[in-house]
């Protein structure tokens, strides 16, 4: 068989291989075998290496990362059963960029395979029964940037002190873990820059405050970071993005976000936070996106909000919000998307938002709006999506809108105008 029918075989789809690639492959000659997928040339020691993981149950996913990039997945779910030895095979891979490892068929030993792999980038260990002893091996990856050890259950002080060799780390996730500050301590001069600690269990926060690099901070449904905790936020002045998903923070431990002025992105859902405690924030005007829903707010501290010029989205769901709070809404015109689900707000209350000229979507599904407010959004030139779920707004006013803003269509792209059948 000549050459030039290798190229063009269909091995190029995604991550899919079939037992019968190997016996075409043993028909090539060495050195003959090639596969264009993207930008890539990969070498017959390449699909031999990726039929022989995918033989033992790994995923291989070629290109879908970026042109040439590499992903391989040992899972348990996928029916990983190659052990160790497995991950040897990995020396032979073009361009691998990732590994995620979620099976309990390889030891801490096995992970010094990785160490074969010089353009890793990447390591996923999430849900993984790894110790310290394992995390030493990682901990000689020196060109990671991004590391996941969310789940792992032998997570221990000593392991994340294995780590201080990855000085190109960036991103970092131990989500749903159980931490001690001094181990969070040890990773203070790593140049860390997002950190998510979903869940985590921590005996002083404190610790955090070491890791002065970080843009990115997630302590979403860490419950027990309460008020008394919030100082240490104070030390991260680089921080960009922030997410207090519901955790303990009350109107007293927002204070220390005023010196925050970096901040574009601020997530607050499920937070026992009212309009008094809106007020340390009105002065984080580089503020792009502000979420509030399940507060308690109901509009009168929303006009601590008044000079952030570049606030894009804002989320008051759920919230008691009433209209006072729309009249300090219609004034934030660089508004694009803006969700008042489940509020108290009424027709008259909309007549506020005839200002927001960018409004691209907007929601006000489960209110008590009607027709008669619908018919306010006309001077609303950009809408293009607009939430009525569970509204008193007939068809006949959605018609009506129809007639002056012809493209909008409701939440999920679906018609704006129900059907009756």
């Amino acid at each position: 068989m000549r050459p030039e029918r290798y190229w063009k075989i269909g091995l190029t789809v995604a991550g899919i291989w079939c037992a019968a690639v190997a016996s075409v492959i043993a028909e090539v000659p060495t050195g003959e075998a090639r596969r264009v997928a993207g930008n890539g040339v990969l070498p017959r020691a390449h699909l031999e290496a990726v039929v022989a993981l995918e033989a033992l149950g790994a995923y291989v996913e070629y290109g879908s990362y970026g042109a040439d990039r590499t992903v391989v997945e040992f899972s348990d779910r996928r029916g990983y059963h190659g052990g160790d030895a497995g991950l040897k095979l990995l020396r032979n891979l073009h361009h691998l960029d990732t590994v995620i490892i979620e099976s309990q068929d390889i030891s801490d030993s096995g992970l010094a395979a990785l160490n074969d792999l010089p353009e890793l980038t990447a390591v996923d260990l999430s849900g993984s029964h790894f110790t310290g002893e394992g995390l030493r091996h990682i901990g000689t990856l020196t060109g990671l940037t991004n590391l996941n050890l969310s789940g792992m259950t032998g997570l221990t002080d000593d392991g994340l002190r294995a780590l201080s060799g990855l000085t190109k780390l960036s991103a970092l996730s131990m989500e749903d873990v159980i931490l001690s500050g001094e181990g969070l301590q040890a990773l203070a001069d790593l140049p860390v820059q997002k950190l998510s600690l979903d869940s985590a269990r921590l005996d002083d926060w404190r610790k955090l405050g070491g890791l002065s690099n970080l843009r990115s901070l997630s302590l979403a449904d860490c419950r027990k970071f309460k008020d008394e905790d919030a100082a240490v936020l104070s030390g991260l002045v680089r921080l960009e993005d922030l997410s207090l998903f519901r955790t303990g923070i009350t109107d007293h431990g927002l204070g220390v976000l005023s010196g925050m002025t970096h901040l574009r992105h601020l997530d607050l859902r499920y937070t026992s936070i009212t309009d008094q405690g809106l007020r340390p924030l009105a002065g984080l005007t580089e503020l792009e996106t502000l979420k509030l829903h399940g507060t308690d707010i109901t509009g009168s501290g929303l006009a601590a909000l008044r000079d952030m010029a570049r606030l894009k989205e804002l989320d008051v769901s759920y919230t008691p919000l009433e209209d006072v709070g729309l009249v300090h809404i219609g004034r934030l015109g660089t508004l694009t998307w803006l969700n008042l689900a489940q509020t108290n707000i009424t027709d008259a209350g909309l007549t506020e938002l005839r200002g927001l000229r960018l409004l691209e979507t907007l929601s006000l599904s489960h209110t008590a709006v009607t027709d008669l407010g619908v018919e306010k959004l006309n001077t609303l030139p950009q809408l293009k999506k607009l939430g009525l779920k569970n509204t008193p707004v007939s068809n006949a006013g959605r018609r009506q809108l129809l007639e002056n803003l012809p493209y909008v269509t409701g939440e999920y792209n679906e018609p704006l105008v129900r059907n009756t059948r």
